[in-house]
């Protein structure tokens, strides 16, 4: 039983990352994602990033960062949980997503210092643009569409590290 949780946990990502990001870029984007919706998928979120982060493998020189990176993310999902649920007007969701647009860059920095990966410095810095564009985006002058060009940057980069890890973790098995 342990082994099946570990393997689908090992998979996982490969399918969150870019449903993740696609939310956001549908939320954000679109009206075809209801505030209720989101509320759902941000209680989804939090649940899976504490499994993520209370996971006795989650340490080392890898997975300790990504362990740090999620929970920045935790705490920065529940509060962007907790804001929407709040029928005060106080958005948080810019800065929930460009938290997950950088935060990655830490534990891709650390996956490719650590395999002597030179790839995960792209994807770090396709994470990174990202979140700059996201946060350009917010500027009155600066075009909406910016900010969902920094959507697809910083999901793509996101999802082809996962994907690689998943990869990489298949052919050692």
């Amino acid at each position: 039983m342990r082994q099946t949780f570990d393997r689908v946990l090992s998979v996982v990502p490969v399918v969150l990352v870019p449903a993740a990001w696609t939310l956001a870029a549908l939320a954000g984007h679109t009206t075809l994602v209801s505030s209720d919706a989101l509320a759902v998928a941000l209680g989804v979120m939090t649940g899976f990033f504490a499994v993520f982060v209370v996971h006795p493998e989650m340490r080392g020189p890898v997975l300790g960062a990504w362990r740090r990176v999620i929970a920045v993310g935790l705490v920065v999902t529940a509060v962007g949980l907790i804001d929407q649920l709040s029928p005060a007007v106080t958005s948080s969701h810019l800065a929930v997503v460009a938290v997950w647009l950088a935060a990655p860059v830490y534990g891709l920095a650390a996956t490719g210092q650590a395999l002597g990966l030179r790839r995960y410095r792209l994807f770090a810095a396709a994470s990174f643009a990202g979140a700059a564009l996201l946060v350009v985006s917010a500027a009155p002058a600066v075009p909406a569409v910016a900010g969902l060009a920094g959507l697809v940057v910083g999901g793509a980069g996101q999802t082809l590290s996962v994907a690689d890890a998943v990869w990489r973790q298949s052919r050692s098995a």
